[in-house]
């Protein structure tokens, strides 16, 4: 089987749309890169208000600093699973369904979010926002 091409993918899309009489000028496709646990990664202080809530009255440890999500995080979700479990212990699992949107609103601001070139390309082109 060959490898993903996102031009393909892109052509069948539109096809699929112009088929379905979509008008394609209200059409904005775009590829993530990376999964969403990168961006949540890229600032830790979400991570730490969202594990002390869990850890109370247990203090957190230290966490990873990431100051280049996208190339410093291979498997984001993996590390996500592997953090929780060590600040929380076996039983308690980071699940994507459950924790992703707990961390994601726990998100201050996107000063550090920024850092991720996959989240800063998906702002402008999904948001029409310009994170310099």
């Amino acid at each position: 089987m060959p490898s993903p091409c996102r031009h393909d993918d892109k052509e069948r899309a539109f096809q699929s749309l112009g088929g379905a009489r979509v008008p394609l000028n209200r059409v904005l496709l775009l590829c993530i890169e990376r999964e969403l646990e990168c961006w949540l990664m890229a600032d830790n202080r979400s991570l730490q208000a969202v594990i002390a809530r869990y850890k109370h009255p247990h203090p957190v440890g230290r966490l990873p600093d990431f100051r280049r999500p996208d190339h410093q995080i291979r498997r984001p979700k993996t590390e996500l699973i592997r953090l929780f479990q060590r600040e929380l212990g076996r039983t308690r699992k980071y699940v994507d369904r459950d924790h992703a949107l707990i961390l994601a609103k726990a998100i201050p601001d996107w000063s550090r979010l920024r850092r991720s070139d996959s989240f800063r390309r998906f702002a402008e082109k999904a948001a029409r926002v310009r994170l310099a």
